[in-house]
């Protein structure tokens, strides 16, 4: 089951209103941009987005940002250090209400790692991973 770490007292998940569309995806595409720059903590030099732990952004009904993040591994350490990063970020840009949801299936894949991201890994030391893909295997997209 999903946990969710929530900043405001609601927990729907319902798509936004069409009127407030355009509002909406300027914030959901300033949120992208202020988490763009929360680090990794294990690996400092790329992001949760470079990784592919931040998964997705949304606005629902009750006006809340949604952020799904989905953990390298299941047991991973990190995460609630993730999330506080995220609700930090997201206070300071003065984007909240926030809610963070972690989403464990379709389970975190190599393959999310961002073209960026593999450059910044490498040149940090850390040979990136061959991508799935690249094998014949297909990571399956993230579907709600």
């Amino acid at each position: 089951m999903p946990a969710t770490l929530t900043h405001s007292d609601t927990r729907v998940h319902a798509p936004y209103a069409d009127a407030d569309a355009p509002a909406h995806a300027a914030r959901v595409a300033r949120a992208w941009t202020v988490l763009e720059a929360v680090p990794d903590p294990e690996i400092p030099v790329v992001s949760i987005r470079d990784l592919g732990i931040l998964r997705e952004v949304a606005v629902a009904d009750d006006g809340a940002l949604e952020i799904v993040i989905t953990p390298t591994y299941s047991g991973c350490p990190a995460m609630a250090e993730i999330a506080e990063d995220i609700g930090r970020a997201l206070d300071r840009a003065e984007l909240g209400p926030w809610k963070i949801r972690t989403v464990l299936a379709p389970a975190w894949t190599t393959d999310w790692i961002t073209a960026e991201g593999r450059d910044k890994l490498r040149a940090y030391g850390i040979a990136p991973p061959a991508r799935c893909a690249d094998h014949g295997v297909q990571a399956r997209p993230l579907r709600f």
